[in-house]
């Protein structure tokens, strides 16, 4: 999955200092009432693994994990940047 640039982001977040492993580029988001929104879309190899049955995985960076919340939207609920 991908990060994507959307209408209304507030933020570009930078990868952490001391991450280690992979590659983490810049996280668009719109932070709002004490949260921080991001969207992300599913590479063509994505929706295989998941319309074959497979799963969203979600890896949060640190040593306590934050509450968080991973659903899916419709189209046209964000406007996608080009």
């Amino acid at each position: 999955m991908k990060p994507i640039e959307f209408e209304h982001q507030t933020l570009l977040l930078g990868p952490p200092k001391n991450m280690q492993r992979g590659t983490c580029g810049a996280l668009p988001v719109r932070i709002t009432e004490g949260t921080f929104l991001s969207f992300w879309k599913p590479s063509p190899e994505d929706l295989i693994a998941l319309n074959s049955g497979g799963h969203i995985r979600l890896c949060v960076w640190g040593t306590a994990h934050p509450p968080v919340w991973v659903d899916a939207t419709p189209a046209g609920y964000v406007k996608e940047l080009p």
